[in-house]
């Protein structure tokens, strides 16, 4: 018999019940901290310059990691996979834009990386991929696990 008070401007937070933000968020922002750490040694750490190969692969490999996390979690649901990936990459986005403004040059798409929205509609497209995959997959699942249904006609007596 307790009612929950009304609140206004509370709707929004309504959101945040929602598995497929709270995973999209958490992505995002654990892949700009990694990319934020990654750009901090590049540039401030001198002492890494012999090792920048490795440096890069090895922060590659993170962010690669951190990227599953939707497509693993959400691999039954594509709807939810698509919302927590964009979201997730949308924050990485919104990141690396804001980094564009300290590091002069970053988001010029003259080097390894491409400018921010190209960035965006890169994880966009990779996530949109994963979900339709995954779709037609169940699709197809479904299909082979359908019941077959009898005949309509009894098959005739050939003499």
């Amino acid at each position: 018999m307790t009612d929950q008070p009304h609140l206004p401007g509370i709707q929004w937070l309504e959101a945040i019940r929602n598995e497929a933000v709270r995973t999209g968020a958490y992505t995002g922002v654990c892949l700009s901290l990694v990319f934020i750490t990654w750009l901090c040694l590049a540039n401030y750490v001198r002492a890494l310059e012999s090792v920048a190969l490795e440096r890069n692969l090895a922060a590659a490999a993170v962010l690669g990691l951190l990227a599953l996390v939707p497509v693993l979690r959400f691999r039954r649901h594509p709807t939810r996979l698509f919302i927590a990936g964009i979201l997730g990459w949308a924050v990485l986005a919104v990141a690396y834009r804001i980094l564009c403004f300290v590091f002069q040059g970053l988001g010029r798409g003259h080097g390894l990386l491409p400018p921010p929205f190209h960035l965006f509609m890169l994880g966009a497209v990779t996530y949109g991929l994963a979900a339709l995959l995954i779709r037609l997959a169940q699709l197809v699942l479904a299909e082979f696990h359908a019941p077959q249904s009898a005949p309509q006609h009894p098959p005739r007596d050939v003499r």
